[in-house]
């Protein structure tokens, strides 16, 4: 058998996935239906912040940064590109099924980017103040308002990026901010008239005004696509107003914090405010909403995304160096490098990723043995493109997060055939951790290993680095291919 010695290299711990391997922490002793459960340090420029599209396929976040949007791994946190050039940036729709993504400029422009490379393909200009931005199914249109022009537009998605137009514009009769898109109409927050506008997308007419009183100044909006109902954020009386969608019936109104921006549904309606809240409201009896919770997040973190599959919601946020009093006051000054995104989860719920007890393979047998026989582990997890699927998942570790996907960075290590070490303390909790190529008997790469060792007396990043080519060489001893890894085992509750 060949032995190796990878060459040892550091970076941040926003970059790779080692919170996979340590304790969860301990829930509030006062139940609570939702729980910040980590904060994404994720630093960069820019001058603020608008809208987080969520991607939640590839596990991403589109953030966008006034100048640039920011491409971030929504399980580590980590970087993934960065998409600059911008003025003035709002929202992104996401068209998967033609490759592209749309950005909403407010200079007047909308900029169209691949979806695998992040390069900027072209910009398609439009009216001026392009703010929400939207792709509808069946339609097959992106649709963006235009805040300043009144109006809402569209483009095809296959849009030549250099040449292509946007269709006619469809007039409001008054100022847009954010709208949602269903069974062929769009429903659309006009703030400066206390009405949602219904447009036909069809026949791109205005099809009904809605008063959202007695809400007034409705600015964020998501929906229930299933029962029909439209949930209105509105800024002016601090209310979330619950409309039935076929007919405009106001059918409840539950108070919210001041300077709402954002409006989720998944189940529970999720309004984020800027006076550093979330208000959660559930539906109690039918048609009725109850405020059910209030959580504190951060002064002006208005907007938030959701990921459905994982109901997940990503907060964005940062500190000021002159913030304002007052929500109706925009601060100007960002402390470097402090923008931040909340990662807030439904308390006491597991995530969606297999058990590590039902977890009976070859490579949790020696994830079990692996720790068992060195007491200066504290964990370990397996990575690797298990049978049928092409992407690089966690397949065995001590945790339930079996199945969870390998963050961009964890695929460096691998390409680079590299070991990384992080020196912790990670999350508070005493351990330095390294991630490693794992290795099959004949030197042959086939994933990654992360060794998370308690810390001590002369634990350091050379000590590390020296255990895990040790440790590594041992397991290659121990798996013949790649597919060895998937052999099913039988592993006595007893050794977990």
């Amino acid at each position: 058998m060949k032995l190796f010695s990878p060459s040892l290299f550091a970076v941040s711990l926003a970059a790779f996935s080692v919170a996979a391997l340590l304790p969860a922490e301990t829930l509030a002793a006062t139940p609570k239906a939702y729980t910040l459960s980590t904060t994404f340090h994720v630093g960069g420029e820019g001058r603020g912040w608008d809208y987080v599209t969520v991607d939640p396929e590839h596990h991403l976040l589109f953030a966008s940064r006034d100048s640039h949007v920011m491409v971030i791994d929504s399980i580590t946190g980590g970087g993934v590109a960065n998409i600059a050039g911008l003025k003035r940036c709002h929202g992104v729709a996401l068209v998967p099924g033609v490759g592209r993504g749309f950005i909403s400029d407010g200079d007047g422009s909308i900029v169209i980017f691949d979806l695998k490379t992040y390069s900027v393909l072209g910009k398609i200009k439009t009216l001026p103040d392009v703010d929400g931005i939207s792709y509808d199914p069946l339609s097959n249109k992106v649709w963006v308002v235009s805040g300043d022009g009144g109006s809402i537009l569209s483009i095809s998605p296959d849009v030549d990026p250099i040449t292509g137009t946007t269709e006619k514009p469809v007039s409001l009769g008054g100022k847009p901010e954010f709208f949602v898109v269903m069974e062929g109409k769009a429903y659309i927050n006009l703030v400066d008239r206390d009405i949602v506008a219904v447009v036909d997308t069809r026949s791109r007419k205005v099809i009904g005004r809605w008063s959202t009183s007695p809400g007034s100044g409705p600015v964020s909006m998501a929906m229930d696509r299933k029962n029909h109902r439209l949930f209105i954020g509105c800024r002016k009386t601090a209310k979330l107003i619950v409309m039935n969608s076929d007919n405009g019936k106001v059918l409840s109104e539950v108070p919210i914090g001041a300077g709402v921006d954002a409006t989720q549904f998944d189940g529970d309606v999720f309004c984020s405010s800027r006076d550093g809240t979330l208000t959660i409201a559930r539906e109690t009896a039918p048609g009725h909403f109850e405020r059910i919770q209030t959580l504190a997040t951060r002064r002006w973190s208005g907007t938030m995304g959701i990921d459905p599959s994982t109901h997940t919601l990503y907060v964005p946020g940062a500190e000021f160096e002159d913030e304002p009093e007052s929500v109706t006051s925009r601060p100007t000054a960002i402390v470097p490098d402090s923008f931040a995104i909340l990662v807030i989860n439904p308390t006491g719920v597991s995530p969606p990723y297999g058990k590590a007890a039902d977890n009976k393979i070859y490579a949790q047998q020696l994830a079990i043995e692996t720790v068992a026989a060195n007491p200066d582990l504290g964990g370990i997890g397996f990575h690797a493109v298990a049978p049928g699927s092409r992407d690089y998942t966690i397949i065995a570790q001590l945790r339930d997060l079996i199945g969870k996907r390998s963050s961009p960075a964890d695929m460096e290590v691998i390409k680079r055939d590299q070991t990384l070490i992080y020196p912790g303390p990670i999350e508070g909790s005493p351990r330095i951790a390294s991630l490693n190529p794992l290795r099959d008997s004949s030197g042959r790469i086939i994933g990654m290993v992360v060794f998370s060792f308690k810390q001590g007396p002369g634990v350091d990043k050379l000590s590390v680095h020296v255990r895990s080519v040790a440790l590594v060489n041992q397991l290659a001893e121990k798996i013949p291919d790649a597919a060895a890894l998937f052999n099913p085992t039988a592993i006595s509750a007893s050794s977990h």
